[in-house]
């Protein structure tokens, strides 16, 4: 029995076609992971890259926005605009209200109803006559804005009216309806 067991201890195992066999397998893991590392290396080159054009195209925006804001700024300066809005809400025909923004400053609200529609169009040209003289004075021009979308007839040719006469007196006054 002995020698029974003994023939088969006796076999060696040849490890060498083994051994190869890992080393193969070894080498195709390695290069397999060096090209998604040069894949991935690339797309991270050009996601920077793009992230660096579209930092140059914010800053040149960011520019252009800058240099439109300071023109904007220089022109407020260098004249006013005043902008008159008269509406009225459709379950109440009858009361009216003048609102008026002069450059950045909101003048207070004229109301206007049956009764006092006389000195409500006196104080809507006191109001105007007063800011057209003003920059006048500083060699200012005027642009008057009226809008016209939510306006009553009436008040739109009062409006038109009261801008004519302050129109005639000045000659640094600009008028758009819109």
């Amino acid at each position: 029995m002995r020698n029974r067991f003994s023939g088969k201890l006796k076999n060696t195992i040849e490890l060498t076609s083994l051994l190869d066999v890992i080393f193969i397998v070894l080498m195709i893991v390695i290069c397999n992971q060096q090209i998604n590392m040069t894949t991935k290396n690339n797309e991270a080159q050009i996601a920077v890259q793009e992230a660096a054009d579209a930092q140059a195209d914010a800053e040149a925006e960011k520019e252009l926005y800058k240099q439109h804001r300071e023109t904007y700024e220089t022109i407020n300066e260098q004249m006013d605009v005043i902008t008159v809005y008269v509406d009225y809400t459709p379950s109440d025909i009858k009361n009216r209200e003048i609102r008026i923004m002069a450059n950045d400053d909101e003048l207070p609200m004229i109301k206007i109803s049956p009764g006092n529609e006389k000195e409500s169009y006196a104080q809507l040209e006191k109001t105007l006559e007063e800011k057209v003289s003003k920059a006048d004075d500083a060699d200012k021009p005027v642009i008057i804005s009226i809008d016209t979308t939510n306006i009553l007839y009436r008040d739109e040719q009062a409006v038109d009216e009261i801008i004519g006469r302050i129109f005639k007196d000045h000659d640094n006054m600009y008028s758009k309806k819109y």
